[in-house]
């Protein structure tokens, strides 16, 4: 084991990730003064989580009474989010907020793991790396649109592709690697065809290797393409079956390729590919031209971000070519590995400087493109509009005041004029299921348009679009019957002028009791900023035995850079599997999974492994 003032100097690279990743994602609250979560789907992340948490995971319908979408397939965020918001006092809107900025933490840290074996520099080195991951045009705009769960998936393969990596020298990883797989799976299940078609392509680019070492004696099933292909096809067999076996919703969303178009050609711009498809290439480059030098580097590692960067590569280009409803820009938005190889082309051609000429060259390489993501970052048009939780907020004690029952239809008017009426409808319903209790999520309804086209019992007149919005939403309801109430808030567009002082105005149904107590939903930034740090700390100390256990005592870098994403999939697993058997994903008792998890994590690092 190196001594306690290496092991101190080598944490130099971490501590540096965490700071520069939790700045950066700090800054738009401090400089522009927002509030909560940022992202278009955190509304929606929140109510379902709540939901969740009051049915169960396996009981997730697939729509509300209303019609709402539940996604029910996706069970990641709810089951990490679950139990450490029970453990650390917060809420499922709270959490969409505090959990975004620690995965991202954790992606950072586990990509630097990942890629830090292709330029030998454990301490600057995984610096150089982490901060690049960490504030890559990638995480960005998963926090911009708070794609909460690809955060999740991406953590968390990150640190199954550092173990697969692991196991194509020790087996005994191997059945570790292929678990972390299968919760990434399970995590968002529709992204476990991209991963392992990563890995897959990773086997691939070894076979050549995979054939000198047959000729060396190694049996096939031992040979670094095979070890890959486990991890690969053995993760994907074992997500579906535990997906069948914990009864997690298979459901996905309809998939419709001009959406796809758009939200590609809005994204395209972020991602710096001018200049980070050279880099990256140079970095290929030069890490293969060190597999022969005196200080090789690891050749699976290569071969996972050039499968990953390949398999990226392969997708987009067939959605272009093909009319195929291909998410290409989610399969972009996760090809972490495109500026991983990037910021070690930096890395390596520095190399070749001399003296203080090559950390300035790399600090001033990466100091430029963490610029440009904060740049993007602090620009970014926050979709989560405060008011109008403290709004939805109020409707919910209006309700409960009002002894409203559950099953009584309560109709939200709303107003959009923007291209899109029908989209921007249900972003505003997002908002306000996630600020209601579960057992009021299925009786709310939108109706677009004005009060008095409302009371009318008709749709409301403008363009097209809007008309035929309009008219659907008020198929769903019965206006006679409803009680209906008119948010400010949900009359404006998001950030564009205050709204109306008053919290909502009943247009039909029991009168607004007076001096209702409504409290606050929103997160403030001090808390969120406290919150966010031990969120990462705990999904630390649940995955840091496990990791030590992994990676071996003597490299505790990585076994720290990778503990938060192993904790994360551990938590999600043992989640799942008590969420089967009845216990609340927020219940008090869920509060023990997280410790439950790094405990037995910290019994097994305790155990000496035998010789391999």
């Amino acid at each position: 084991m190196a001594p306690l003032g290496a092991r101190a100097r080598a944490g130099v690279g971490p501590a540096l990730v965490v700071l520069v990743g939790f700045g950066v994602f700090l800054s738009i609250y401090v400089v522009r003064g927002i509030e909560g979560a940022i992202g278009w789907d955190a509304t929606q992340y929140a109510w379902r989580g709540e939901l969740a948490a009051a049915v169960g995971l396996d009981a997730l319908p697939d729509r509300l009474p209303s019609g709402i979408e539940v996604k029910a397939g996706r069970p990641g965020f709810p089951a990490v989010a679950g139990p450490a918001g029970a453990l650390l006092g917060a809420s499922m809107l709270d959490m969409t907020a505090i959990l975004p900025v620690a995965l991202a933490l954790a992606v950072g840290l586990a990509g630097a793991a990942v890629a830090v074996p292709l330029v030998g520099d454990e301490r600057w080195g995984f610096a150089a790396l982490g901060v690049v991951a960490v504030v890559s045009p990638n995480v960005v705009l998963m926090l911009r649109y708070a794609y909460l769960d690809n955060l999740l998936v991406t953590a968390i393969f990150l640190a199954a592709a550092a173990v697969a990596v692991l196991a194509v020298r020790d087996r005994r990883r191997l059945i570790p690697a292929v678990a972390l797989h299968a919760a990434a799976g399970l995590a968002h299940p529709p992204f476990v065809w991209v991963t392992s078609a990563i890995l897959v392509a990773a086997a691939a680019v070894l076979l050549r290797r995979s054939g000198r070492e047959r000729a060396e004696g190694r049996g096939r099933l031992d040979t670094s393409a095979a070890r890959l292909l486990v991890v690969g096809v053995g993760g994907a067999v074992a997500s579906l079956v535990l997906r069948l076996a914990l009864a997690v919703g298979t459901a996905s969303p309809v998939l419709e390729r001009s959406g796809f178009v758009e939200r590609l050609g809005n994204d395209l711009g972020a991602y710096l590919l001018p200049v980070t498809i050279p880099l990256a290439v140079a970095g290929a480059v030069l890490a293969l031209h060190r597999l022969r030098g005196p200080s090789p580097a690891s050749p699976p590692t290569l071969a996972l971000l050039l499968g990953w960067s390949g398999m990226t590569i392969a997708a987009v280009g067939a959605f272009v070519l093909l009319p195929l409803p291909i998410p290409a820009n989610r399969v972009l938005v996760f090809a972490l590995a495109i500026p991983l190889l990037a910021a070690v082309g930096v890395i390596l051609l520095a190399g070749g400087l001399r003296g203080w000429l090559r950390p300035a060259a790399v600090v001033m390489v990466v100091s430029a493109l963490a610029l440009v993501g904060t740049w993007r970052w602090i620009n970014t048009a926050p979709q989560t509009d405060p008011a109008r939780l403290r709004e939805a907020a109020w409707l919910a004690a209006y309700l409960e005041a009002a002894r409203i029952p559950p099953d009584r239809e309560v109709v939200v008017i709303v107003d959009d004029r923007s291209e899109d009426p029908a989209t921007r409808t249900m972003l505003m319903v997002d908002h306000l299921l996630a600020a209601l209790p579960p057992g009021r999520m299925g009786q709310i309804h939108p109706y677009l348009g004005s009060t008095a086209s409302f009371l009318a019992g008709e749709p409301s007149e403008g363009p097209g679009a809007y008309r035929r919005a309009s008219r659907r939403f008020l198929e769903r309801i019965d206006p006679a019957s409803a009680v209906a109430v008119v948010l400010p808030s949900y009359r404006r567009e998001p950030g564009r002028g205050p709204a109306d002082p008053r919290p909502g105005e009943v247009v039909q149904g029991p009168a607004r009791p007076p001096g209702l107590d409504v409290e606050d939903p929103v997160i403030g930034t001090p808390r969120l900023a406290v919150l966010a740090l031990a969120t990462l700390l705990l999904l630390g100390l649940a995955g840091g035995g496990w990791a030590r256990r992994l990676v071996g005592g003597d490299d505790a870098v990585r076994a720290v850079a990778l503990a938060p994403a192993i904790g994360a999939a551990g938590i999600l697993l043992v989640t799942l599997a008590a969420d089967r058997f009845g216990l609340g994903i927020a219940s008090p008792g869920a509060a023990a999974i997280p410790v439950l998890v790094g405990a037995a994590g910290w019994v097994a690092a305790a155990r000496k492994r035998r010789p391999a």
